[in-house]
């Protein structure tokens, strides 16, 4: 990822100019109606409000920004928008910039993140930036631009790029209502897991360096291993996104692809142009042939069911940042069916959350899932989407919530809740030092499945355990 495409305000800087494009495409006779689609997507953007991630980081003290000023935001440095057009923007800016002015990329040493127990030499952020001035990126009253993109790059993104990715975006690639054949789960096995991993900077390589050590000490052990993504590939999710960000650095090397489990589940990044790359792409990587391209699926034995949910799919707004998910059909009526048939507690993985003591997400998936939650059926439940790494007291008919979103976008170190319930047991709120802000450390879980007992440690991107716990199936 490029810094610069990583700073809100050089986005924003082409969505006047590309706003202009649309519309003398749209009124000059736009027969498919492509580019008024796409103007009408942008319009709905800017009038809603552009927003970033939620900044959760204490402002000040030794859990975020420090000395920055109020004017300063998390979106200075590691801005990702939850807003699907403006994600789509940002890859179509990274794109062209990366096939028409890959000469204007420099990889550099940013300030190294630092801990308190040593240095990494992996940079807080990104290692790529552009070789241009800051004020070189402006456009005159006639959206003309200056310094090194030219008006040929404000078209190729309005006319080839914005009016194909709205396209796909909201022609979805069709969901698999076949759940992937269920594949049986060792008395002895490892789950290694993380969420929100894809973003291929140089911390989440970090992360995958040290799944790829707990995996192979897993087999080492004699356990069956399984590599499980809770979802999201930036900014997009486009094709060359899952090839340049995920599958590259994906701790199951291709030729372990028949020894070792890989699933990944639907963000809502991933759904962003259609989850086309998601389906198309990923699924059909070799590693991920036991998913059948379907985005749910379950792993089992006589004492858990292991089922990943997607929760990206259904989305009930398509354009609002808080946009309630739910679970397209027919996900709920089956695991209502599988609960009929035993009474194996399941362990529920999604990218979304369903409760969450920093956010306020919609009542969908309670909704749609309150008969199996009402009924203890549901013992765990790990998800992504909040970029943080939150330990949960037992809630709403849950046991064992868990967010597990810190696995490779920056954010402030955490701060305090927003909300008393559900109470806060544990949260990662180590940092590491960049040149002004402190960042919140990134890492990934690995649970140990021996029958019934369950072991998990929470490990950071250094390798060291940060947290542990353990319950049973009952």
């Amino acid at each position: 990822m490029i810094a610069e495409v990583l700073n809100r305000d050089f986005v924003l800087a082409w969505l006047d100019p590309i706003e202009d494009q649309l519309r003398t495409l749209a009124d000059g006779g736009d027969t498919s109606g492509q580019f008024a689609a796409a103007l009408a997507a942008i319009e709905q953007a800017k009038a809603e409000g552009v927003h970033g991630q939620p900044d959760d980081g204490a402002a000040g003290g030794p859990n975020g920004r420090r000395g920055r000023g109020e004017d300063a935001t998390l979106d200075d440095q590691s801005f990702f928008s939850r807003d699907p057009v403006i994600s789509l923007l940002q890859s179509l800016i990274e794109e062209r910039i990366e096939d028409s002015h890959a000469d204007l990329i420099v990889r550099e040493e940013p300030p190294t993140g630092r801990r308190s127990a040593g240095a990494t030499a992996v940079p807080a952020i990104t290692d790529a930036r552009l070789n241009i001035d800051p004020g070189d990126l402006r456009f005159d009253s006639g959206r003309r631009a200056f310094g090194p993109f030219e008006t040929t790059d404000v078209r190729w993104i309005a006319e080839v790029g914005m009016a194909k990715a709205v396209r796909l975006f909201r022609d979805r690639h069709p969901f698999n209502p076949r759940p992937a054949p269920p594949v049986e789960l060792a008395q002895r096995a490892r789950l290694v897991m993380v969420g929100d991993w894809g973003s291929g900077l140089p911390r989440a390589q970090q992360v995958a360096q040290h799944m790829r050590e707990a995996i192979d000490a897993g087999r080492a052990d004699g356990r069956e291993v399984h590599a499980v993504h809770l979802g999201d590939v930036y900014y997009s999710g486009f094709g060359r996104e899952y090839t340049n960000r995920f599958l590259r650095y994906w701790p199951v090397e291709m030729h372990k692809s028949d020894t070792i489990y890989s699933w990944s589940l639907n963000g809502n990044h991933d759904m962003y142009s259609g989850g086309h790359g998601y389906f198309g792409t990923l699924l059909a990587d070799p590693r991920f042939a036991c998913q059948d391209k379907s985005s749910w699926f379950s792993i089992e034995n006589e004492h858990w069911r292991i089922v990943g949910i997607d929760t990206a799919w259904d989305e009930k707004g398509i354009h609002d940042p808080r946009a309630e998910r739910g679970l397209q059909a027919p996900q709920a009526a089956t695991l209502q069916q599988w609960a009929a048939a035993d009474d194996r507690p399941f362990m529920l993985l999604s990218h979304h959350q369903l409760f969450s003591s920093y956010e306020r997400p919609g009542p969908y998936l309670r909704d749609e899932l309150a008969p199996l939650l009402d009924g203890g059926r549901i013992r765990a439940w790990f998800w992504g989407h909040e970029h943080k790494c939150v330990i949960h007291e037992p809630y709403d008919g849950l046991p064992y919530g868990r967010c597990l979103g810190h696995g490779g976008v920056p954010v402030y170190a955490v701060g305090e809740a927003k909300h008393s319930e559900p109470a806060v047991k544990w949260v990662e709120r180590r940092a590491i030092d960049g040149f002004i802000e402190q960042w919140a450390v990134f890492g990934f879980a690995v649970l140990d499945f021996d029958g019934a007992h369950v072991e998990v440690s929470y490990i950071d991107e250094f390798g060291d355990v940060a947290y542990t716990e353990a319950f049973d199936a009952r």
